[in-house]
């Protein structure tokens, strides 16, 4: 970073800012690069160029030469200057030196129109850095991708490729490059009307970069969510040019998670130009308040918005206590999102479920009146059953026409609630049940059939299987329906078929028992998932300020404790837990005319004694 340079302080009113003006071309490496430095207001902005790069190790240094004044930049921002193409006389803005990297109410002002910045600028340059082994199979590959008039896919031109595996090591380096977890990257993508992508002495398009990222295979997925977060962000911000919405800052922070940034307000700050409500939550960036007051301010300034989310629950998964012992529970951490959220929680209710909160500011005391909606009492979590209510598991063997129709209401469970229907589509609703009782009845058995892969589900079977109703497990239940199926003279089914459609089923519920998630069952042995922290006799609650379905636990003072969040089913792209009020109108919530579930009543939520969720695994 250039620490030597004379600022002269800048006219703010004016949208002022300092560009870079080139004096000898950069081109050559054993000579400094020599710059003045120009400041201009941006209403009348003259021709100029912005670089986007990653400050990289500050430790790396190297001389160039500003105003005559030899300074010390790192080593990356002299190599993306000189890879520029930037001439003597043209003009080119880099944060590093055109703004006053020690001024923190200059810094303050400048991210402000940071965005106004490399919406204006003619050409923004993005440098990854130097080029690595396989560069040129790389870009060769890119090229074809992009060439004029063609519409071939990345499928075809890849298995086209002699030597693919150089393609491939060559593509992975690029999307791996450590410029893409930078968190300014995002403002400064979307916001440029004129990219070029600068890899060594190659430059290719970002659209074709972005198209291998969705089709590469053996990806690391978080530098898969990284592409796809810049792709969401530069297509929002090229559609609200035309009027289009953009998403809001929470929404933002939960897309963005993987990025980082060398001072972890900048997480924030950063996304204030590209989100819809960003400045009127965080009005003006402030590197003079503490991380700590920042994402606590932050976090609060969530809780009193209008609006129904998931931030009481975020602010368990990522809590800022455990890193900064003083900040309050309900606050989140912001810069760690990308390491505690789990996949369930990485969307934002939608809008037209957003209610008014009623939480005012400045939380006091650590207690907020809600308003929630009875949905059920936890009475089973995987053989764990309330105590006092059912009588002991019975030995003996259900009977025929009542297994019937536990295994019809079991099935229709699985398939509304946390299976694809279109896995159990055109297949007949008896043989389904047939299906499933005979693989809960194997897997009690421990009796393997070729039928199906008994290895892949014999755990989420008799996970299943261990629940019970009715005094009776549903791997009894499965016993006695496939015993009266089998005497039955209408016994004949496809059992291949339907073993292998719950197989796929059933491994999506698996995929739901990550992260410490358990079975458990509400009234009529209703099936559904719970967090690690869920105890027996909890209560599963739709409260107004939470998308989510919630686990609550009541204190002996009388408020409630947020335990964690339920899943009673898949939302409609099947990659998130449904929110409580599409549960509440779904076909799964059979009992959705009971008055006592959709009647909301007061209740209080206590957020001085919140599970912590990150603890189970830190």
């Amino acid at each position: 970073m250039a620490t030597s340079i004379v600022y002269k302080q800048l006219d703010f009113g004016s949208f002022e800012t300092r560009f870079l003006r080139v004096v000898d071309p950069l081109g050559d490496p054993s000579e400094p690069a020599c710059f003045n430095l120009l400041t201009a207001s941006l209403v009348n902005a003259p021709e100029y160029n912005a670089l986007s790069y990653c400050w990289g190790d500050i430790s790396k240094t190297e001389a160039i030469e500003v105003d005559g004044i030899t300074v010390s930049v790192s080593q990356s921002l002299v190599e993306a200057l000189r890879h520029s193409g930037t001439k003597p006389g043209e003009l080119i803005w880099a944060d590093a030196i055109c703004i006053n990297q020690s001024d923190p109410y200059e810094k303050t002002n400048q991210i402000r129109i940071m965005g106004v910045i490399y919406s204006k600028a003619a050409r923004t340059i993005a440098w990854l850095g130097r080029c690595g082994a396989y560069s040129k199979e790389a870009f060769r590959f890119l090229e074809a991708l992009s060439a004029p008039g063609g519409s071939v896919s990345f499928s075809n031109l890849f298995r086209s490729q002699e030597r693919p595996m150089p393609v491939f090591l060559g593509l992975q380096e690029i999307i791996q490059r450590p410029y893409w977890e930078r968190a300014w990257i995002i403002q400064e993508i979307s916001k440029s009307t004129n990219l070029a992508i600068l890899y060594g002495e190659y430059q290719f398009n970002l659209d074709e970069l972005l198209k291998v990222a969705r089709h590469l295979k053996d990806l690391p997925q978080r530098n898969r969510d990284i592409m796809a977060a810049i792709a969401k962000f530069r297509s929002q911000e090229q559609r609200s040019r035309v009027g289009n919405p953009r998403i809001s800052l929470l929404q933002a922070l939960l897309e963005s998670r993987h990025s980082r940034a060398t001072d972890q307000r900048d997480k924030v700050y950063t996304l204030l130009g590209v989100t819809s409500d960003g400045s009127d939550i965080v009005p003006l960036p402030s590197y003079t308040d503490s991380i700590e007051t920042v994402f606590g301010n932050l976090t609060a300034a969530f809780l009193a918005m209008k609006r129904s989310t998931n931030i009481l629950l975020l602010a368990r998964w990522a809590p800022l206590h455990l890193r900064l012992p003083h900040a309050p529970p309900w606050a989140i951490d912001w810069a760690d999102l990308g390491n505690s959220l789990p996949p369930w929680m990485m969307s934002e209710a939608p809008l037209e479920e957003q209610k008014p909160s009623g939480i005012e500011l400045p939380i006091r005391d650590l207690r907020i009146p809600s308003m929630g909606r009875y949905i059920g009492t936890i009475r089973q979590i995987e053989g764990h059953q309330l105590g006092g209510e059912d009588e002991a598991i019975s030995s003996r063997m259900p009977h025929h026409e009542e297994a019937w129709r536990v295994m019809a209401r079991l099935r229709n469970n699985l398939i509304n609630a946390v299976t694809p229907k279109s896995v159990l589509k055109h297949c007949e609703p008896s043989y389904l049940s047939s299906g499933l009782a005979r693989m809960l009845r194997d897997a009690m058995r421990g009796q393997r059939s070729e039928k199906y892969n008994f290895n892949a589900t014999r755990d989420i079977l008799r996970r299943l299987g261990s629940l019970t109703r009715d005094r009776f497990r549903f791997d009894q239940w499965g016993n006695s329906y496939d015993s009266y199926v089998r005497t039955s003279r209408s016994s004949k089914f496809n059992f291949s078929d339907a073993s292998r459609r719950w197989e796929d089923a059933l491994a999506r519920i698996d995929n739901l028992l990550v992260f410490g998630n358990r079975l458990a069952t509400i009234r009529n042995g209703f099936v559904f998932v719970v967090g690690s922290k869920a105890e027996v006799g909890d209560k599963v609650y739709q409260v107004d300020h939470v998308s989510l379905p919630v686990i609550l636990r009541k204190s002996s003072s009388g408020e409630f404790l947020i335990v964690g969040e339920a899943c009673l089913g898949l939302n409609s792209d099947l990659c998130g837990w449904m929110p409580a009020i599409d549960w509440l109108r779904s076909p799964s919530c059979f009992w959705a005319g009971d008055k006592e579930t959709v009647t909301s009543k007061p209740i209080v939520l206590d957020l001085q004694n919140q599970t912590c969720m990150a603890s189970w695994y830190s």
